[in-house]
């Protein structure tokens, strides 16, 4: 792997650096053209029948609300960072899902910890479904995941750009393009 590292200078002056490993040059020539296209402000470029899209959110609510952009996400799933939250599960088709677990993801809304909980996640298309806290604090059992059996979900799959899935969800129950999580904390 050959470290490729970019300086970006932005009218504010402030400087961000942005180190990514990478084995081919086209790769390097993609991430130029992307660090292009955040210099003059715009969300596409062209660049050798490349573009490069916005980036998803994802919407968090609970105690407060945040929002996690695809880079944040992708940084912590690179199972190459020591403090990666990447998870794996095999759903009942025997298909492999790659992801985050929902516990790290509700812990990002939760300020104190509430034994009674239930999330809730939604897709862009209106789908939801409710998942009592129980089974997500327990363990990694559910994921949303941006990969499928090791192939990254591509933005031309309905299901872009992340799934719910899990060990015990049946195919229906599994969410297709998640835009949002949803705390619901039980009032006493």
């Amino acid at each position: 792997m050959t470290e490729f590292r970019i300086r970006l200078r932005f009218r504010e002056s402030k400087r961000t650096f942005l180190t990514m490993n990478t084995n081919t040059h086209k790769t390097q020539v993609r991430i130029m053209a992307f660090c292009i296209a955040l210099l003059i402000g715009t969300s596409t470029v062209a660049s050798a029948g490349t573009t490069f899209p916005e980036e998803w959110y994802l919407n968090l609510s609970g105690d407060h609300q945040t929002t996690i952009t695809q880079s944040e996400y992708e940084m912590d799933v690179d199972i190459q960072q020591p403090s990666n939250h990447f998870a794996s599960v095999v759903d009942q088709q025997g298909q492999v899902w790659d992801g985050m677990p929902l516990r790290y993801l509700v812990h990002q809304v939760e300020d104190t910890s509430v034994p009674d909980y239930s999330v809730t996640i939604s897709s862009s298309d209106g789908r939801s479904i409710t998942l009592p806290g129980s089974e997500i604090e327990q363990n990694n059992a559910f994921i949303l995941a941006h990969a499928k059996n090791g192939v990254p979900i591509l933005q031309t799959d309905p299901s872009y750009p992340l799934v719910l899935a899990g060990k015990d969800l049946t195919e229906d129950m599994m969410i297709t393009g998640v835009s949002a999580l949803t705390l619901n904390l039980q009032k006493n």
